[in-house]
């Protein structure tokens, strides 16, 4: 799920994105807007298959396709370089009424708990350095999807 309030034209790219990197699924713009210019996407996937799916046997330059594909993301929104995307990578999707529900305020980047409106997430931030988004992959690409994120 992506901002509500994405053109017909930013769902489908942002779905093509998505399929490039290997994954399927319905691509819906749905989310409750997250002000201030920030996009959003949700991915209904656990990090050891986003990561795994993503980057592959990228080796130790594996974080870099993370930041591609944040790019890749950006651009198809259609937004300036700069601007603020947020991933957020769930093993149990929400639906929009549990989204909206849970007042999701934007959070620091990485691990966040699971509260009694979502499940527990983990939130890749366009505006992560490289250094931060080398350790998240690191950390995560290996975690079994069955276990917490944590």
């Amino acid at each position: 799920m992506i901002n509500g309030g994405a053109t017909v034209d930013q769902v489908a790219a942002v779905g093509r994105v998505i399929r490039t990197a290997g994954f399927e699924g319905e691509c819906a713009a749905e989310l409750a807007a997250q002000g201030g210019g920030i996009w959003a996407v949700m991915l209904d996937i656990g990090p050891k298959t986003f990561f795994g799916g993503l980057v592959g046997a990228a080796g130790v330059d594996a974080w870099r396709r993370l930041k591609v594909f944040m790019v890749e993301l950006r651009e198809a929104f259609g937004a300036p370089e700069g601007s603020h995307l947020q991933l957020y990578l769930r093993p149990d999707a929400v639906t929009r009424e549990e989204w909206e529900a849970s007042g999701h305020r934007v959070g620091p980047p990485g691990f966040h708990r699971s509260n009694e409106h979502h499940p527990e997430e983990l939130l890749v931030d366009s505006l992560m350095s490289d250094q931060e988004l080398k350790a998240m992959v690191d950390r995560y690409r290996d975690t079994p999807d069955s276990d917490p994120i944590r």
